[in-house]
C-alpha cells in the first residue's frame, strides 16, 4: 500500500497573506549531497550549518513577518498550510521548505515536524527518519489527534499495522475523546477484515462523535447502533 499523507492539520488558518518564500538559492549552502533547504529542519541533526550570510536571512525574514503583526506562532502556522498546499500539488521541495520556514519561526510548534514527517514519508524516505519526525511532532506544542492519524496511516501502509493499532490505542487512553482516532482504529479494523474491531471502535468513534465513514449502515444493522 502506497502512504498517502493526511493533508490537514486541525485549527491552522491562513493570516491575512503570505510571508514570500524568498530563500536564498539552494547553491548558497555548501555541503554534499541533498541542499539544507530540502532537509528537516536545515539539516541541524545532520550537523549542516548556516553560513552568516544565510543567518542574517534568516533574521531579516522574521523581521518582515513581525513588521507585518504575526506572531512566531502565527507565522509558522502560516506556512505551514502553504506547505500542505504546496504537497497536495505533488510539490514536495516546495513543502519542505515552508516547512522549513514554519519550523524557523517557531521550532517549539508540532505542526512544522508533521509536516517533515509528511514530506519524508512522500519521498519514501527510510521509515526511522519519517516515524523521528512523527515523534517530534507528538512531543510539541500545539499537537493534535490527526498527527497520531497521519502516523497510524503511515505505519499501516508500510505494513506494520499492529503498531498503528497500539499507537491509536494508547492515545485514545491518554485523550478518551480525541477526535477520529477510534474511527482511525475502526478503519484499520475494516483494512484487517475484523469485524469485532469495526463494532467495537465504531461504537467508539459514534460515542465520541467522530466522522462517521461509510460503515455507519453496518454499524446500525450488525452492532446494533445508530448515529
Amino acid at each position: 500500500m502506497r502512504f498517502r499523507p493526511a493533508l490537514c492539520l486541525a485549527g491552522l488558518v491562513v493570516l491575512g497573506g503570505c510571508v514570500p518564500n524568498t530563500h536564498p538559492m539552494p547553491a548558497t549552502d555548501p555541503g554534499p549531497g541533498r541542499s539544507s533547504y530540502l532537509l528537516p529542519g536545515y539539516g541541524e541533526a545532520q550537523g549542516r550549518q548556516k553560513s552568516p550570510g544565510l543567518l542574517e536571512w534568516d533574521r531579516e525574514y522574521k523581521a518582515r513577518y513581525r513588521q507585518r503583526g504575526l506572531t512566531d506562532r502565527q507565522a509558522a502556522a502560516e506556512e505551514v498550510v502553504l506547505g500542505l498546499r504546496a504537497l497536495e500539488r505533488g510539490q514536495n521541495s516546495e513543502a519542505m521548505r515552508h516547512f522549513n520556514l514554519g519550523w524557523l519561526s517557531d521550532p517549539e510548534s508540532a505542526a512544522p515536524y508533521h509536516g517533515f514527517a509528511l514530506v519524508l514519508a512522500a519521498r519514501g524516505s527510510p521509515p526511522q527518519e519519517v516515524l523521528t519526525q512523527f515523534e517530534a511532532a507528538r512531543g510539541r506544542a500545539g499537537a493534535t489527534p490527526e498527527i497520531l492519524i497521519s502516523e497510524a496511516r503511515y505505519l499501516d501502509g508500510i505494513g506494520r499495522r499492529r503498531e498503528a493499532f497500539d499507537l491509536l490505542i494508547d492515545g485514545l487512553a491518554e485523550s478518551p475523546r480525541a477526535h477520529n482516532l477510534a474511527r482511525m482504529l475502526e478503519t484499520l479494523s475494516i483494512e484487517a477484515g475484523d469485524p469485532v474491531g469495526v463494532c467495537r471502535w465504531g461504537t467508539r468513534a459514534i460515542q465520541n462523535g467522530d466522522d462517521q465513514p461509510s460503515t455507519a449502515d453496518f454499524m446500525a444493522t450488525a452492532c446494533g447502533t445508530t448515529e
